[in-house]
């Protein structure tokens, strides 16, 4: 199984954790930090990154919860528009956020503001295809 894990670049510190347990999974991990590319060029990956994944997951750190809405938005486009089967989820990274920054309520939100906790991952794992879980 493969899992697009989107992320803003001031981010990448947030996911050793993340991408290590999937490889354990044996889910490969492909990540297109929002930095440095035209907007044209970042949505084309986006795209195609998206279609070819199994899991979609959004990494909600630094960044403001718009930025994380926006993919999240621009993902369930694709995938109904497409008649995708991947499943979404947040993975909430540090810093700590308030309860009512992380009730999204359209997918698995995974919180690991403090510490790596895989058991946040299972439930998004268990309802994918492609994943031993």
């Amino acid at each position: 199984a493969t899992a697009f894990v989107d992320l803003h670049v001031n981010d990448l510190n947030h996911i050793s954790e993340l991408v290590g347990y999937l490889a354990n999974r044996s889910i490969t991990t492909v990540t297109v930090p929002s930095a440095g590319m035209t907007p044209k060029a970042g949505w084309d990956l986006f795209e195609q990154y998206l279609r070819s994944a199994q899991l979609f997951i959004v990494v909600y750190g630094g960044v403001g919860r718009e930025w994380v809405q926006e993919r999240l938005v621009e993902a369930f486009k694709l995938i109904t528009e497409k008649g995708l089967s991947t499943r979404m989820g947040i993975y909430v990274a540090p810093p700590d956020k308030p309860a009512e920054a992380v009730n999204f309520g359209i997918c698995d939100v995974m919180l690991n503001t403090r510490v790596f906790d895989p058991a946040t991952i299972e439930p998004l794992l268990s309802r994918t295809s492609g994943t031993d879980a």
